[in-house]
């Protein structure tokens, strides 16, 4: 048997490097606990003052971007295919999640007063938060992506799935719509 590879994808990925998460970040509870497979990416920012910090996110977070934070995440299916008879087998489909978050990473926070590293620190709790929210809900409903393939046949199954991914990406929008992309979650700064 063999085991073709088919994608289904959301949003841009980004390109930057991999790196050890910012110390800033002190939380009771990760947002991201039970989400396997979620890569964090981060760009630097400093300053000395609130106006310092927004002018940083906002270069920092690149031309093309409007928002000082973002996740792309990813499905991958598969299943296997008989070699002789060219037939698939939609019930032995396999089904990968994983996601890539990109964050603002204070560089120097032990150098800023009290009040502004706790203003950052509340901040980066909720943009983590809101984040969490967009790599939360395509992996808690992932199982209607199997069960769109499941309940297709070989020549439409990756079609099926496609469509669940298309709700997922219009979740993922009115998430942002209710939320103000975090604002109503307190993921402003200053």
């Amino acid at each position: 048997m063999r085991f073709p590879a088919l994608f289904g994808l959301l949003a841009a990925t980004a390109t930057l490097t991999a790196c050890k998460p910012p110390a800033e970040a002190p939380e009771t509870t990760d947002p991201f606990a039970g989400i396997p497979n979620v890569q964090f990416l981060y760009y630097d920012v400093s300053g000395d003052s609130t106006a310092e910090i927004r002018r940083a996110i906002n270069a920092g977070r690149g031309d093309t971007r409007h928002y000082d934070a973002s996740t792309t995440w990813h499905f991958k299916w598969r299943w296997a295919v008989d070699r002789n008879s060219g037939t698939c087998d939609l019930a032995s489909t396999k089904l990968t999640y994983n996601a890539e978050v990109r964050l603002p990473r204070l560089a120097d926070p032990e150098r800023l007063a009290s009040s502004l590293r706790a203003q950052w620190a509340r901040y980066y709790a909720a943009l983590r938060r809101h984040e969490a929210g967009h790599a939360s809900y395509p992996y808690a409903h992932r199982g209607e992506i199997l069960a769109a393939i499941q309940g297709s046949d070989c020549a439409h199954a990756s079609e099926a799935a496609k469509a669940v991914l298309a709700r997922f990406t219009a979740h993922d929008i009115a998430y942002d719509a209710e939320t103000r992309h975090g604002a109503t979650q307190g993921a402003t700064f200053p």
